[in-house]
């Protein structure tokens, strides 16, 4: 068989010089699954050797695979760069992204990203150690020469005005910049418990940011919110809501404008879930030519589910729910990946058959667009309980996936890759 080249977005690959960001590339409409046809690896191997957690993935167009962990440390977390120039076989740690001394909170539903922007620009975003004031602070880092070095990390709380550990970022080719965190002002007549879902815009590729500007009220505040750009620049903002007797739903708002101005919020799905708490899980979005989708973690009727939708219309209205986990215990955290012309959905959650539905949490695959006719994969565990699963496309036809295993000896980021066979 021959293997099919990467088409990934992304900069040079240089053995020399290994450049991390976060990246799910967006794909075509196709009239055939794929994701059953998915062979993967026996064995799930760790990306390194040391304690690590929350992973984030790209692929460059050369076939370089690269990583980013949160190095667990006895004193202070760190940031790394992790590379790989043989298909994943292994991984090699090149640089530390945030300061000496500085620590790097890995709450997992505020993982530290990493995007691109124009050519040679990556911008990392993190919650690290801050003052007594702000013990924890949005801090910001960007690269203008491909990765060679990143400028001093500086926090962004002085511009959102307070510690923020959920929020989420995106970057366009031509240096806009987004960042949405959710604050905790109190609002007059916004639910009790409730978030408010704030952003900071840059048009000079990060260099400076315009005052924040809120974008709605009413926002689940433990749940991490998803930003993402389509094929036509069109940004997309999905979060969990909150109404006033809290019930709890996912939500999606529109900005045709670079974010300068957002639509009303439309709701994805009426799942009915009320609960006066913190589900700590936010949805997660892709596209595939005009659709957007979403997936989404809830309760019905007692039971944890996994769900997913789409829109036709840009996000004005969504598809009735359908279901992703099927027969799978305690789903959650879905992970939307386009490879090639498909979408793939990854998840956690507990085998039916194992321990009376009580095994070790494991990492599933499902393909769910353009069609829904694949069956559901288990990926090969690693030596725990798995977590928080990312990926990226290694090609049109090839896959990476990564998460975290949490085990009595400690946790390690593992991955494991398949192809179409």
């Amino acid at each position: 068989m021959i293997r099919s080249r990467r088409i990934v977005a992304g900069a040079t690959f240089s053995k020399a010089v290994l450049i991390v960001f976060l990246a799910c590339t967006a794909g075509c409409r196709s009239a055939s699954p794929i994701s059953s046809h998915f062979v993967f690896e026996s064995v799930a191997r760790p990306i390194a050797n040391s304690p690590t957690v929350a992973p984030q993935l790209l692929v460059l167009t050369s076939g370089g695979i690269l990583a980013t962990l949160v190095e667990e440390k006895s004193e202070e977390n760190e940031l790394g760069f992790y590379g790989s120039s043989t298909d994943g076989d292994v991984f090699t740690r090149t640089l530390q992204l945030n300061a000496p001394n500085s620590d790097v909170h890995p709450h997992l539903e505020g993982t530290p990203l990493l995007r691109v922007g124009g050519p040679g620009a990556y911008y990392a975003f993190w919650t690290g150690n801050g003052d007594d004031h702000l013990p924890m602070e949005l801090t910001y880092s960007r690269s203008t020469n491909f990765g060679h070095s990143f400028s001093t990390p500086c926090p962004l709380d002085a511009q959102s005005g307070g510690s923020h550990p959920y929020f989420n970022a995106g970057v366009l080719p031509d240096g806009t910049v987004l960042v949405v965190w959710i604050a905790y002002d109190k609002v007059c007549g916004a639910a009790p418990g409730s978030g408010v879902l704030q952003m900071i815009r840059s048009s000079d590729g990060g260099a400076t940011f315009a005052a924040p500007q809120r974008v709605a009220i009413d926002v689940c505040p433990c749940c991490r919110p998803e930003l993402k750009a389509d094929s036509k620049r069109n940004w997309y903002l999905a979060w969990r809501h909150v109404d006033a007797d809290q019930e709890r739903d996912i939500v999606v708002a529109v900005s045709h404008d670079n974010g300068l101005t957002w639509s009303k919020e439309t709701r994805v799905s009426h799942d009915g879930w009320h609960i006066n708490g913190c589900p700590d899980s936010g949805p997660s979005l892709s596209f595939l030519g005009d659709k957007t989708l979403v997936a989404w973690h809830t309760m019905v009727d007692g039971d944890q589910r996994v769900f997913w939708a789409q829109s036709d219309d840009g996000g004005q209205s969504f598809s009735a729910r359908q279901d992703l986990a099927l027969s799978v215990h305690d789903p959650n955290h879905p992970y939307l990946i386009n490879v090639g012309d498909h979408v793939i959905a990854v998840f956690q959650g507990r085998d039916q058959d194992q321990q009376a539905g009580w095994g070790r949490e494991r990492i599933y695959f499902r393909e769910i667009a353009p069609n829904l006719d694949s069956t559901l994969t288990l990926l090969p565990p690693g030596t725990g309980s798995a977590t928080y699963p990312i990926g990226a496309a290694l090609g049109p036809r090839e896959i990476m996936v990564a998460w975290t295993d949490i085990a009595e000896s400690g946790s390690r980021v593992v991955c494991v890759r398949g192809r179409v066979e």
